[in-house]
């Protein structure tokens, strides 16, 4: 099985190529969009494969995604309410990483139905449509459970703009 993974991570792909441009700045604007109106921040990291070391010793997707939402200060903001969407594409695994401030308010069927989405959407090569359509349905659950109270101002806290690696 580890030599299995290590191929998945060493083969050649070009699936970051569906990451060109435009469709950075529509996610951008996407999240923007989902980021408003609510406490709630977002952000996405793409990476086509892991470090050959990570692979070979079998790191868990979930620990590789943990490690970008510490990298990228998302336990940072104000009031603890960052989602982090991370595609491993050599595995075609998502997950999604909410700060303790959100996890224990969605209930985790919220987050495997928009899960379910994006993987139907990665499946039929929509990767930056299933993207759009998951961080919009994130937006909605955070607006739903961290809405802006009275007099509260909507600070864009962390960076908009998508990680590929």
């Amino acid at each position: 099985m580890q030599w299995r993974r290590l191929w998945l991570h060493l083969k050649p792909s070009r699936a970051l190529a569906r990451f060109d441009e435009p469709a950075m700045a529509r996610l951008e604007s996407v999240i923007a969009d989902a980021e408003a109106g609510h406490r709630g921040e977002l952000r996405v990291v793409v990476e086509s494969r892991l470090p050959l070391r990570d692979a070979w010793r079998g790191l868990p997707v979930r620990e590789r995604a943990v490690q970008w939402f510490s990298d990228l200060r998302m336990w940072d903001t104000e009031y603890n309410t960052g989602v982090l969407v991370y595609l491993l594409l050599a595995e075609r695994r998502i997950e999604l990483v909410a700060d303790r401030g959100i996890a224990q308010a969605v209930p985790d069927g919220e987050w495997q139905a928009i899960c379910a989405g994006l993987i139907d959407d990665l499946a039929g090569g929509r990767p930056v449509d299933g993207l759009a359509t998951a961080l919009q349905a994130l937006g909605r659950q955070l607006a739903e459970h961290f809405p802006l109270g009275a007099g509260q101002v909507d600070h864009n806290e962390l960076p908009n703009r998508p990680v590929l690696r």
